[in-house]
């Protein structure tokens, strides 16, 4: 999608795109998981998940851990709501 769809655009040429860096592929080797105890800070208990904000973090990572005390049907929908960033789900570490 263009912004041509929701404005004129001046009459005129666009630059050629400058050369970019040519890099060599870079081998990455994992150093640490995020479920390892080791990891993470003290735990803050809390009803609800506390915010960045909340919690004093300008950014990076928040680790979130609960224990679900039912046992839910088998396939179960998992609903998130209220989610402002990204996050990535986990059940028991998959």
């Amino acid at each position: 999608m263009s912004i041509e769809k929701y404005l004129p655009l001046p009459n005129m040429t666009l630059p050629v795109p400058s050369p970019k860096m040519e890099l060599q592929p870079i081998l990455m080797t994992p150093i640490a998981n995020i479920f390892d105890k080791s990891m993470n800070k003290t735990p803050i208990p809390s009803l609800y998940p506390l915010t960045f904000e909340q919690l004093s973090q300008s950014n990076g990572f928040i680790l979130y851990s609960t224990n679900i005390t039912f046992h839910p049907s088998d396939p179960a929908i998992l609903t998130v709501t209220g989610l402002a960033d990204r996050a990535h789900i986990f059940v028991d570490g998959v």
